[in-house]
């Protein structure tokens, strides 16, 4: 009697025809993290590729990233690590801000100029060790200040990352360890830096309490 044979190993996966849209799941990617992102994140992503008119594969190239990494953020199985998100939000031609939540409570506007605490957004990467807090309003503007909380032995990942724009800031409480194409800088408080964007680069706390940054970020001139 005649018995089917599975095929395994490299050659199932290439007879396996793959749907854009139901990618086969696999790992996540080293740097990302196995619990679940903040609220609304991989909505939203998900909403504004389809919206552009996205295949998970368009995606996934133009971000530098895995389909199965894409996927499993949308659905809210994995968190990203900052790099991954801004390359996300890069090809989808979504500043990074535009993925840090408002809070609960009303929002004044005061036409748009001035930010009250109250309706500031918040990214929490807190499985990072990381919360930034935009303190510009909500607008498609070239200029973005935030303050970045780093718990100790938080950081931006092990992967340096580039993209867009010009960056400065100061230290306003703790040490912060800034990486500049593989240069580390030992920042204390009241220090303060500016770097182009595009230099590879990454950040990490390597003290015993909060660092806070006052952490600005442009793309006029990049």
């Amino acid at each position: 009697m005649k018995q089917d044979v599975k095929e395994r190993g490299p050659a199932a996966r290439k007879n396996r025809a793959v749907d854009a849209d139901m990618p086969d799941e696999g790992a996540p990617e080293e740097t990302e993290a196995l619990v679940p992102p903040p609220p609304g994140i991989g909505a939203h992503l998900r909403r504004i590729r389809k919206e552009r008119g996205y295949p998970l594969t368009r995606l996934a190239e133009a971000a530098g990233v895995s389909i199965g990494l894409i996927s499993q953020i949308e659905r809210g199985l994995t968190s990203p690590s900052v790099r991954s998100l801004r390359q996300i939000c890069g090809a989808l031609g979504l500043p990074l801000s535009s993925v840090f939540q408002t809070t609960e409570q009303p929002q004044p506007t005061d036409g748009g100029r001035v930010m009250r605490p109250v309706a500031r957004r918040i990214l929490d990467l807190s499985y990072k060790g990381v919360i930034k807090q935009m303190l510009t309003p909500a607008d498609p503007s070239t200029l973005e200040m935030m303050f970045v909380h780093v718990a100790p032995g938080g950081s931006s990942g092990p992967d340096y990352y580039t993209h867009r724009g010009i960056e400065c800031g100061m230290v306003m409480a703790g040490q912060l360890e800034l990486w500049i194409d593989q240069k580390r800088h030992l920042l204390e408080q009241n220090d303060s830096f500016r770097f182009h964007s595009d230099i590879p680069h990454r950040f990490a706390n390597p003290g015993r309490i909060e660092a806070v940054v006052l952490w600005v970020t442009s793309t006029v001139g990049a």
